[in-house]
């Protein structure tokens, strides 16, 4: 009975740290985002930011910007994610969802583009929460493929349908 006890204290007190852990994390990322956004990210920092539980929405481009790649939509792409991420960030409002933008550039990720398998880029990858309000069980990402010039208002509103509706 005693070891019950002591056992199910032991639970309470791992989902507490796990409560607190993620709390901490967006926050965390949300006072980076508010220096420098979009959040620009290391194969580290993406598994760290991405990595469940998450109770928060992530928004992640995975680009290969340098001239060395002959990624031409890549850079005409970062402007305008640029753009919504720092309009976000400046906007972002007490109701508004938990939302953290980054940028994973083939440079600094490489670990993280080969674990994909991925081979082109620029490629928007949107977390959902898997625990609290929004939560998907699964967590997986969902995918867009970028394949054109696209604007901030575009990239906008394929996250829109992603997150939860405003009060």
């Amino acid at each position: 009975m005693r070891a019950l006890s002591i056992y199910t204290a032991l639970i309470c007190l791992v989902i507490s740290s796990t409560a607190k852990s993620t709390a901490d994390k967006y926050e965390t990322y949300q006072t980076r985002a508010k220096s420098s956004t979009p959040i620009e990210l290391d194969d580290q920092s993406y598994d760290d930011l991405t990595s469940k539980p998450r109770d928060y929405h992530v928004a992640i481009i995975l680009t290969a910007a340098d001239a060395k790649y002959g990624c031409q939509v890549c850079r005409e792409v970062q402007p305008e994610w640029d753009l919504l991420a720092r309009s976000w960030t400046k906007g972002v409002r007490q109701d508004s969802p938990r939302l953290l933008f980054g940028t994973l550039d083939f440079s600094r990720g490489r670990d993280t583009f080969q674990k994909l398998m991925l081979q082109t880029a620029p490629i928007l990858m949107f977390f959902p929460p898997t625990v609290g309000s929004g939560a998907k069980a699964d967590g997986s990402p969902i995918r867009y493929d970028i394949t054109g010039p696209l604007s901030a208002d575009q990239i906008f509103n394929w996250m829109n349908r992603y997150l939860p509706e405003g009060p």
